[in-house]
Order: C-alpha cells, then structure tokens, then sequence
C-alpha cells in the first residue's frame, strides 16, 4: 500500500498515521518529510478534523544514504582482504 493510500485511508477511518514520503518545493526541489496525523474529535467522539505535523527528513536520509554507501565499500574492501589472504 503507498504511503499516500495509507494517509487517505486514515482519513476515512478516522485514526492516526505516519508516513514518510516526497514532497516538493514551489521550486520544484524534491525533499523527503516525516508526517504523523492524527484525527481531532469532539465531545461526542466525532472526528471533526486532523492535526498533521510534517517534518523535513531530507538530510536525515541522505545521511542514511552516504553511510550505508560506506558501510558497502567497507564489507566489499574486507572480503577483497579475505580473498587475497586465502
């Protein structure tokens, strides 16, 4: 299920959710954001709205990105070590 399906369907449901998609920049920039809604009911218990906080996540995942390109590099340079030692 897309993470977007996933919000729609929380909102239909009336319950709460969190997703991490893309989102885009009046520039056209793409960044990745970090969203948890969660419904707002009244005092019936009558969803009458949601409350979303989106978060920018984007350097938190080219992070991820840089360190699981070095973790790679480090597990290839070893097994060319154990190689050349056999």
């Amino acid at each position: 299920m897309s993470q977007i399906s996933m919000m729609k369907d929380a909102i239909a449901q009336c319950k709460s959710c969190h997703v991490q998609l893309w989102n885009y920049h009046k520039s056209g920039e793409r960044y990745a954001v970090d969203i948890r809604m969660s419904p707002v009911l009244d005092e019936r218990s009558i969803c009458t709205h949601f409350v979303a906080i989106q978060s920018d996540i984007t350097d938190i995942r080219n992070a991820k990105r840089e360190l699981d390109k070095a973790r790679n590099a480090a597990l290839e340079s070893t097994l060319v070590c154990l190689v050349l030692l056999e």
